[in-house]
């Protein structure tokens, strides 16, 4: 993406993550010697662009679509899904999964 673009656009990102101690390393903690170091830093990265972003925390089991996918992904052989088309259960409204 042109360099450009991304100074010049207002864009307001909520990033809920189920994991305090991923959200406690986007926000604080050092980065420097962390396996992820690196992805960690890229997102740090884009979080001090011009951009509105906001991190916190969701409890995983209030989040009743990725904690459905979590479990699909424990019992899968291979430990991951391949979704051909959204869930039957699972209607989206203005980018929302309602279940």
């Amino acid at each position: 993406m042109d360099n450009q673009i991304i100074e010049h656009t207002t864009l307001h990102l909520i990033v809920e993550i189920d994991d305090m101690m991923e959200v406690a390393l986007l926000k604080h903690q050092s980065v420097v010697s962390h396996p992820l170091g690196m992805l960690l830093a890229n997102w740090r990265s884009l979080i001090n662009k011009v951009w509105v972003i906001e991190v916190r925390h969701i409890i995983h089991e209030g989040n009743k679509f990725t904690d459905h996918l979590a479990n699909l992904a424990q019992e899968s052989n291979n430990g991951f899904i391949i979704l051909e088309s959204p869930f039957e259960s699972c209607s989206f409204t203005r980018n929302r999964c309602l279940w």
